[in-house]
């Protein structure tokens, strides 16, 4: 294997040689602060600069180990402090610190290496040889002692001192089952709790039941510890705010209020900045909820017992008869009877009475006899069409997308509150996601809590004057919740979803405790655990889902359920009225002029 060894020195070279020797299979970055460090702020500033070499190296580096070695216990504080958050320090970075520091001059580092994959090597007598190596836990309380892990000495060497190994996995099950802080808001199947307890605030302790209070429970059982929910004072995901912090469940975690969010949280870029993600629980499409309006006939339903396409073709063929019609009567036929001949064509279709003809040709006889039996099929399974049709009732959906919504400038949108949808459309310069943000603008857009919903969508969206838009598997719970309480499916969502994305519990930035959960939910998923609790904590939950928009009833038709024929036959009187007295006041008005009707008939 080969090896390369490069030296930088803060304030004396960037680094750039370092990437250069990446090609190289196994590489050491030796970085030194230079001395004169006098104060604290120099100490911050000195390792920043180390930092920035130190993490170029790290991410194009597959297994990384720092190492870190000091005497100055101001250097090994600011150490400490600057890189908790920092990215050299990720779940997979090993760190080893090396002093000659008694243990009791380095309680400053007990947050940052209980919180990394970290060690101290330990040689507090210069007299001997001896060193020891120690940990320490994982949320541990303050001020509690390192463990031992080994000795060495040179004469018998590495001795483990403990059934600890050499950088432990600590995140993997908890020695010492701590206590954590989980921070989760109520919403559609994960309801709050408040039990008494005389130790918690108000004498009221928080708790969760439902399907994330599920997820909880397993990963608590798998890595060894108890939690205490908290609850943030808006009662919202959270969105990041125009000072650069953040509201609700996200604010708690970037100020570190909470060790875990529950969630699930919606994967987008500006809280990957802040936190980190888990192996997803559910990845989702946002739909609309709506109201399913009454079955009702519909008043069109006469020109739908034919398909536009058969309307048009019996259109042309008709036009195409008459043309041949007319074609064949001015090469063969001397006579003056052509429009009282063909007007017989159109008598046909439209089911009247044909006068005995006068002077027909046989073609003429063979054309009338074709047609009559192409309108004796049409007119037969338009009628036996139109006749169930009129038995149909339809329930109308008018709503299928964002777009429906949007044409329909009387509906109003519920959108939830602090939502990291609310910040994608406001944040759109282009797209249908802009007319969301000046429906807003123009007061189309209302917000609630996911624990609002129910009771908006049972005074609002039933009325059917809002529509809500939320994740598919929260609107498949609030369908089913209402029909558990009414007995009824009053409520369907789209066919058609946007904004599909990942949602996950989240952690705070570089936090093996991440990767320690992700490995727990994705054996869950793998086991089925999710999506069986999620039918169990969720009676009804498929009952809603596919019904038929369609109903097929046996009672009396009203005037309501045919208007339009009647106003069709009205308007044409209307228009044969305006017609004749349009020829009237013509004759009367050009006398010389004879009237059209007497000479259509001539």
């Amino acid at each position: 294997m080969r090896t390369t060894l490069q030296k930088a020195r803060v304030g004396a070279t960037d680094g750039c040689e370092v990437i250069r020797q990446l090609k190289t299979f196994c590489l050491f970055g030796i970085f030194e602060a230079s001395d004169g460090i006098k104060s604290t702020n120099d100490s911050h500033m000195k390792i920043s600069r180390l930092l920035f070499q130190a993490q170029r190296l790290r991410r194009v580096s597959w297994h990384v180990t720092v190492v870190v070695t000091s005497d100055d216990p101001a250097f090994l504080t600011a150490f400490a402090n600057i890189t908790y958050n920092s990215s050299l320090l990720v779940a997979e970075t090993k760190l080893l610190a090396v002093t000659r520091l008694p243990l009791s001059q380095l309680d400053s580092l007990q947050k940052t290496f209980s919180l990394k994959n970290a060690m101290l090597l330990v040689n507090s007598n210069s007299n001997t040889l001896r060193s020891s190596l120690y940990i320490y836990l994982p949320y541990s309380a303050p001020c509690s002692p390192a463990v031992k892990v080994a000795d060495w000495t040179p004469q018998r060497g590495l001795v483990l001192t403990s059934h600890l190994p050499l950088f432990p996995h600590k995140f993997s099950k908890f020695a010492h089952k701590p206590n954590l802080r989980v921070v989760s808001v109520e919403f559609t199947s994960h309801n709050l709790v408040l039990l008494d307890d005389p130790e918690a605030p108000g004498k009221k302790r928080i708790t969760f039941q439902g399907i994330m209070a599920n997820v909880n429970d397993y990963i608590a059982q798998g890595l060894n510890f108890t939690y205490t929910y908290v609850r943030p004072d808006d009662a919202s995901w959270g969105i990041k705010k125009a000072d650069g912090t953040f509201s609700g469940m996200m604010g708690v975690m970037t100020t570190g209020g909470a060790d875990i969010g529950l969630g699930p949280f919606g994967l987008t870029a500006v809280r990957y900045e802040v936190v980190d993600y888990t192996y997803p629980v559910d990845i989702a499409s946002m739909k609309l909820l709506a109201g399913r309006g009454s079955a009702e006939v519909d008043p069109w339903n006469f020109l739908l017992s034919l398909a536009p396409l058969v309307w048009a073709a019996t259109l042309v063929a008709l036009l195409g008869l008459l043309a041949l019609y007319y074609m064949f009567h001015a090469c063969f036929s001397k006579d003056h009877h052509f429009m009282e001949n063909a007007s017989s064509l159109i008598r046909v279709f439209l089911q009247q009475d044909v006068d005995e003809p006068r002077g027909w040709w046989w073609w003429e006889r063979v054309l009338l006899v074709m047609w009559a039996m192409v309108t004796l099929v049409l007119t037969r399974s338009y009628s036996g069409n139109l006749m169930a049709l009129l038995a149909v009732k339809n329930i109308p959906q008018p709503f299928q997308s964002l777009r429906d919504v949007l044409d329909d400038s009387k509906k109003i949108m519920i959108w939830e509150l602090n939502s990291f949808t609310v910040s994608f459309y406001r944040e759109a310069t282009s797209g249908i996601f802009t007319e969301v943000a000046a429906a807003e603008r123009n007061g189309r857009v209302i917000f609630n809590r996911l624990s609002e919903y129910p009771d908006s969508i049972d005074r609002l969206v039933r009325a059917g004057s809002h529509v809500i838009f939320e994740t598919e598997s929260s609107l498949k719970t609030l369908m089913a919740q209402d029909f558990s309480l009414k007995g009824k499916c009053d409520f369907y969502y789209s066919r058609e979803g946007f904004l599909s994305t990942v949602y996950g519990l989240i952690g705070p930035k570089y936090n093996p405790l991440v990767a320690a959960i992700s490995r727990r939910l994705m054996r869950m998923s793998e086991f089925g655990l999710y999506d069986h609790w999620q039918k169990e904590m969720v009676p009804n939950s498929t009952t809603c889902l596919n019904l038929p928009t369609k109903i097929f009833i046996s009672s009396t038709l009203t005037i309501h359920h045919l208007w339009v024929l009647f106003t069709i036959v009205v308007g044409g009187y209307v228009l044969c009225v305006v017609a004749l007295c349009l020829e009237l006041l013509a004759a009367r008005l050009l006398p010389s002029t004879p009237l059209f009707l007497n000479n259509l008939m001539k």
